[in-house]
């Protein structure tokens, strides 16, 4: 039986061949140290529409929030369910942290408050499992706190709205983004983080000096070319995500709205949901349980699977049409 793996929020889809060609060529210079971080960060400077120096190239999403938490956290907040790493880089770099919780009958709405002088606050817009924040309330947070505010855009192209053009008059505000999601590019690890020279400069200072490979930025260099494609790539991906929730629904799953490459469920119990997850995994279909690999905050009642292929998810609806959910 051909397993389908649909525990992580990646894009499923192969990349066409006009872009593997370009792809192609990402290794020709792996023998050098990288030389490109220059071009790639005023590339990105241009499709923004900032400056070059508003730009610091990391590994990936996970390089900016470790960074942003060695180097300005003395206590890091974090609303959850949301990305594990909000967790795992202050456990990991023994910073005090705290999880505040947001939901209420599984919605996920967030009270706005400050946060003190040498903190930063977490935020996932549009959030990972599930929520969406409004950008004036971002902005909010970044106006009250003493604090830093640092936003995870790493889907920001599924949905919401991004605070880019309001970055100047908010110089405690940091704006992280990825090359995972969009661009189909998780392997590449290839990331940054926007925000005011000075902070990334601060921030810079403690980077190590070659964290992006030469392939990395040679194969993020290609994909900006095609940003078109990767957007529409993301409207079909949406609209599947969408006929699947819809499907579950009139299956009578309590499926809960998420703005990103996951189906959320909540059952009325842990037992309810194994028995589900149990269902799945025996037709070949693993899923999350709980938090899984990549959230925190989800107990044992909810399950997270991501939109796969057009073909992977017409084989899924069979298996799940299939189950009795009583």
């Amino acid at each position: 039986m051909e397993k389908i793996d649909l525990k992580l929020g990646t894009i499923r889809e192969p990349l066409p061949d006009f872009i593997l060609k370009k792809l192609a060529h990402a290794f020709d210079n792996a023998n050098n140290y990288p030389m490109d971080y220059e071009r790639l960060a005023g590339k990105l400077a241009r499709f923004h529409g900032i400056g070059k120096d508003r730009i610091l190239l990391l590994n990936g999403t996970d390089g900016s929030i470790d960074l942003i938490t060695k180097v300005l956290a003395r206590k890091v907040y974090y609303y959850e369910p949301t990305y594990y790493e909000f967790w795992a880089a202050p456990k990991r770099n023994n910073i005090e942290y705290q999880a505040l919780k947001p939901l209420r009958n599984d919605e996920y709405s967030l009270e706005t408050r400050a946060f003190e002088k040498g903190s930063v606050l977490f935020l996932c817009n549009p959030n990972n499992p599930f929520g969406e924040i409004p950008v004036e309330q971002i902005l909010e947070f970044a106006s009250k706190s003493e604090g830093y505010v640092a936003v995870d855009e790493a889907y920001i192209e599924f949905s919401g709205e991004s605070p880019l053009e309001m970055l100047e008059k908010h110089p405690n505000l940091l704006l992280m983004r990825s090359f995972s999601k969009t661009y189909a590019l998780a392997g590449i690890r290839a990331g940054y983080t926007i925000a005011a020279p000075e902070l990334l400069k601060k921030l810079g200072e403690h980077k190590l000096f070659f964290d992006v490979s030469s392939p990395s930025v040679e194969a993020a260099l290609a994909v900006l070319d095609h940003h078109d494609y990767f957007k529409e790539r993301i409207a079909k991906l949406v609209a599947c995500k969408r006929r699947f929730d819809d499907f579950l629904r009139e299956r009578g799953f309590n499926v809960i709205p998420s703005h990103i490459n996951n189906t959320i469920i909540h059952f009325k119990s842990e037992e309810e949901a194994g028995r589900f997850v149990r269902y799945l995994d025996g037709n070949g279909v693993i899923v999350n349980q709980g938090d899984g690999i990549s959230t925190v905050g989800l107990n044992k009642t909810w399950l997270r699977l991501a939109c796969g292929t057009e073909e992977q998810m017409k084989k899924v609806t069979e298996i799940v049409s299939r189950y009795n959910h009583g």
